[in-house]
């Protein structure tokens, strides 16, 4: 074609020694396998998505890209609307404006992991940030105002009974708390979906 040669060519293909990190693992024989051939002509195929500081399999570095890329498009999507003088209308409008002051990307990931459906998991994520910012935040008044796995059982009772208002709720309330400038608020078990 244009008298470019096929990358898969018979010519190739017959008469190397071809390796590939295909799918993000050696095929046919690991590359130290095949440099202890010592092969008179080697065809190396390699994908550099694959190639990352910490190794981890395939699945979980393809995860990881898929979470990369959402999070770039949802910035992207942010400064544009930004760029043009846009509001950002959502369900969550204080915790989108303040979650990322206060916790960093992790906000922003909650924030988002909410407002894409994922409820339950922003839920207790969120319960957990909550839970290291008292921490750090009372460490010298040797007092405990949030009890993270109260909050888990409320958030477990209403994603079992399927109470999505409660569970909003309960994001509303957190995210309240973690916004409290001097001490965090008690959330504690009075709390409950009665007073929801």
């Amino acid at each position: 074609m244009g008298g470019l040669l096929n990358a898969y060519a018979a010519l190739l293909m017959d008469n190397c020694t071809y390796v590939s990190d295909s799918n993000g693992y050696w095929r046919f024989k690991s590359w130290t396998e095949t440099l202890a051939t010592n092969p008179s002509r080697l065809y190396l195929l390699t994908h550099a998505e694959w190639w990352v500081e910490k190794e981890v399999s395939p699945a979980t570095r393809i995860c990881h890209a898929i979470e990369d890329r959402a999070r770039s498009n949802w910035r992207e999507y942010c400064r544009n609307l930004t760029a043009h003088g846009r509001e950002n209308r959502n369900d969550l409008p204080v915790a989108l404006d303040s979650l990322p002051d206060l916790i960093g990307q992790r906000g922003e990931d909650v924030a988002r992991m909410w407002l894409s459906g994922y409820h339950l998991e922003s839920l207790f994520a969120l319960n957990v940030e909550y839970g290291k910012m008292s921490k750090s935040h009372l460490r010298s008044k040797n007092q405990r105002l949030h009890d993270p796995k109260a909050t888990s059982a409320l958030i477990f009772d209403a994603s079992l009974d399927g109470d999505d208002h409660a569970m909003s709720l309960l994001f509303a309330h957190l995210v309240e708390a973690m916004r409290a400038t001097s001490v965090p608020e008690v959330l504690d078990n009075s709390f409950t979906k009665s007073t929801v």
